[in-house]
Order: C-alpha cells, then sequence, then structure tokens
C-alpha cells in the first residue's frame, strides 16, 4: 500500500508539473500577443490560410505541410520575440553581438516567411493554373 501511495504522489506531482508547463505556455501567448504586432498579424493571417488549406483541393499530407508552415512562422516569431526580450533584458547600450542575435533572429522569421510564401505559391499554382 505505501508504493501505491508513492506512486500516486509521483503521478500526482507529474500531471502538476505538466498542468503549470502548460500555464507558463498560455501566459507566452498572452504576453507575445500583447506586445507583439508582427505576431497577431500572423496569428490573423494563420486564422485565413487555416481554413483554406482545409478546403484546398490537395491530398492530406499536402495540407498538413502547409499547416506545418503557418505554425513554424508562428513559432519562430514567438522565438524571436523571446530573443529580443532576453537581449533588451541583458543591455540596453549598443552592444555588437547583442545587434547580432537580434538581427539572425529576424533573418529566422524572414526565412520562414520566404518558405511559407513559396510552398503555399507551388501549391496554389498546382491546384488552380496547372
Amino acid at each position: 500500500m505505501n508504493d501505491n501511495s508513492s506512486s500516486k504522489k509521483i503521478k500526482i506531482g507529474v500531471v502538476l508539473k505538466l498542468w503549470k508547463s502548460f500555464v507558463y505556455s498560455i501566459n507566452g501567448l498572452r504576453s507575445t500577443w500583447s506586445t507583439e504586432q508582427a505576431f497577431r498579424l500572423e496569428v490573423y493571417t494563420a486564422m485565413i490560410l487555416i481554413p483554406i488549406a482545409a478546403v484546398l483541393p490537395v491530398p492530406l499530407l499536402t495540407k498538413l505541410i502547409l499547416l506545418g508552415s503557418i505554425f513554424a512562422l508562428l513559432i519562430v516569431e514567438l522565438l524571436n520575440s523571446a530573443i529580443e526580450a532576453v537581449v533588451d533584458l541583458v543591455t540596453e547600450d549598443y552592444q555588437p553581438l547583442a545587434e547580432k542575435a537580434k538581427d539572425a533572429a529576424s533573418a529566422a522569421i524572414l526565412l520562414c516567411v520566404v518558405f511559407l510564401l513559396v510552398l503555399w505559391a507551388g501549391v496554389l499554382y498546382s491546384c488552380f493554373l496547372k
């Protein structure tokens, strides 16, 4: 009975940790939503593109790849916001390494946007103009 009680405590502890992680994630989404205009724009864009991907006459795998490109952009934007926040926390003065970190994070977003545009353009071309 003691082992069973210990096992239950461990399971409750794991569930509690998962719940706290979930709450931290929601807080991160809320914070980014409230402070980052680019993130809001990308979420609005996702709200338009996700239903379009759902109704496109393409195989399921293609739909999933299109959805993946949307979520990749949102994920990279979240990481960019985190990098910018940490850099701003560390220094308010101009620092070449701080600029390099922010520029690299911004470049990751640019590449993600280009990837999304090329992918969507290719799929839409194959659906409607081919």
